[in-house]
């Protein structure tokens, strides 16, 4: 009994060591550590996740809800359209909370109002171009939310425009590095955040005086803990007074890598030394590769482009295609070939795509079915050359044949069943009669 027991025991041990196991998953980099509670390092361009922790978790953004509100600024709005700042604009705030001293009914256009937003977290600015877009706060931060959802946030309640300390205003790291995504692709929002100059407002109908601005990100150019790749950014707090649980939004550039990087629950100056070892590891051990039609086709095992084909309208196959050109930023050493695809469908195109290495999501885009442009000249169809043109029925040829076919194979399938069912009812009656006798 013993010699059995070792002998499996040693059969166990053996099948334990010589089951193969993933090596390749060691091959992804390993991230710096961060301090901050929660951080998240993404693809601006593709919102692939290469670095997270705790990236779900909500807290209140301060300032940093400034990138949805000045980003809805600039979508709504014209920069030269009008400002004009109310009573509960210019009272929308505390004592130690950031200001730039805006007057009641003082006027400044969307642009300069956005500065003051972007570089000094002015509240008062925030709560006035909120009443600008939707006419009164509660329909703006409405407007917010919805726009955050569309975005691709999944925890992110906002209750104002200027991140102001309330119960209910959230958002997490994940939430405001996609709606910084959407940032990133707005030049003019990207002019305001990464700009290193004093800015100047000049004399308004309310104010005599011209008032300087300069952008209070320390990561920009000429900054304390300027980044060469730094191109902009938004760094939120509670107060003036308060400045141990930031949060802290950054924009890098680096040829053809676009990396964002957003904090929460850090300080300074453990934010910046945290942003710059998370934008280090990305451009050090990451490269941009492009994904073709082609290579996703071949992924994907469809043969000569076709999805659909069909027998009736054989000229009329679909073509699938991305929608888009997709990229990936993929670790030093990996090659497409080394990337799974998966796909998952949605109501507004044929599939959305992600692409994977081991367990990382390290790009995403969305196939389309594109109609082939070669017509049957059997087939209706509108040309520029007919397109206003009424009269004769378009008539459809179909494979008759095939028709006929599906017609008769159906009508022989009900013969033998019909056949089966009599036979059985006729031997299942002389069964009953036998026995009653």
């Amino acid at each position: 009994m013993k010699k059995r027991v070792f002998a499996f025991l040693m059969i166990l041990i053996l099948l334990i060591i010589y089951i193969p196991h993933d090596v390749s998953a060691a091959e992804w980099p390993a991230a710096p550590s961060v301090s901050a509670k929660s951080a998240i390092l993404i693809d601006a361009d593709t919102g692939a996740v290469l670095y997270a922790k705790d990236e779900h978790a909500t807290a209140n953004p301060y300032g940093a809800t400034a990138l949805m509100t000045a980003l809805l600024g600039l979508e709504k709005c014209s920069p030269s359209d009008t400002v004009t700042f109310h009573h509960d604009a210019t009272h929308s705030y505390s004592p130690g909370d950031f200001n730039q001293g805006i007057l009641t009914n003082e006027q400044l256009s969307v642009e300069q109002t956005i500065r003051c937003i972007l570089m000094k977290s002015a509240c008062e600015a925030a709560y006035g171009l909120g009443e600008h877009v939707s006419g009164y706060m509660a329909a703006f931060t409405t407007l917010m939310n919805s726009r955050a959802k569309e975005l691709g946030a999944l925890n992110t309640n906002f209750t104002n425009a200027s991140g102001y300390a309330e119960a209910n205003h959230y958002s997490t790291a994940y939430d405001l590095a996609m709606i910084a995504r959407a940032c990133f692709d707005n030049q003019d929002f990207m002019d305001i955040s990464g700009s290193t100059q004093t800015y100047t407002i000049p004399a308004t109908n309310k104010y005599k005086q011209p008032r300087y601005l300069s952008n209070s990100h320390a990561m920009l150019k000429g900054k304390k803990y300027a980044y060469e790749y730094c191109v902009g950014g938004k760094i939120g707090q509670k107060n003036s007074k308060d400045a141990s649980n930031l949060t802290l939004v950054t924009f890098a550039r680096k040829d053809n890598i676009r990396l964002i990087c957003v904090l929460m629950g850090t300080e300074n100056p453990s934010c910046y030394t945290d942003t710059t070892n998370l934008f280090d590891y990305a451009f050090n051990y990451f490269s941009k590769v492009n994904i073709d039609n082609a290579s996703l086709l071949e992924m994907l095992s469809i043969n000569n482009n076709t999805a659909f084909l069909n027998n009736v309208f054989p000229s009329n196959s679909l073509t699938i295609g991305l929608d888009n050109n997709l990229s990936v930023l993929l670790p030093e050493g990996i090659s497409v070939d080394d990337l799974t695809i998966s796909t998952s469908f949605s109501e507004d195109c044929f599939a959305n795509v992600s692409l994977l290495y081991n367990n990382y999501v390290v790009g995403t885009g969305k196939l389309v079915a594109v109609a082939n442009n070669s017509y049957n000249d059997n087939l209706p169809h509108i040309t520029d050359s007919t397109a206003n043109v009424t009269g004769a029925n378009n008539m459809i040829t179909v494979n008759i044949w095939l028709i006929v076919a599906i017609i008769a194979a159906s009508l022989i399938v009900i013969v033998v069943i019909t056949y089966f069912i009599v036979l059985y009812c006729t031997k299942y009656g002389r069964s009953l009669k036998y026995r009653r006798y």
